[in-house]
């Protein structure tokens, strides 16, 4: 879970960097105008469910980063649906 934790910062941190600098965009060749933090799981993450999300939030006063937690599965059905 720690590292679960360690990844969504990460992830996070880059998203909040893309968004904001043009320069690092045109260098990577992206275009769209936002970004979002996915943290990809080959299995159900324990963090992707509202309750332990709620749990760590409140009763351990750890601030979750704002990033979509989903399935390698999820993930392919997303992108494929998404047109």
């Amino acid at each position: 879970m720690e590292k679960n934790l360690q990844d969504m910062t990460e992830i996070q941190v880059i998203a909040d960097c893309l968004q904001c600098c043009n320069k690092m965009r045109r260098e990577l060749d992206l275009s769209a105008d936002r970004f979002e933090a996915v943290l990809l799981t080959s299995m159900k993450e324990p963090l992707s469910y509202p309750e332990v999300s709620s749990y760590y939030s409140k009763t351990r006063g750890i601030e979750l980063p704002k990033v979509h937690i989903v399935t390698m599965s999820q993930f392919i059905w997303l992108v494929r649906n998404a047109r």
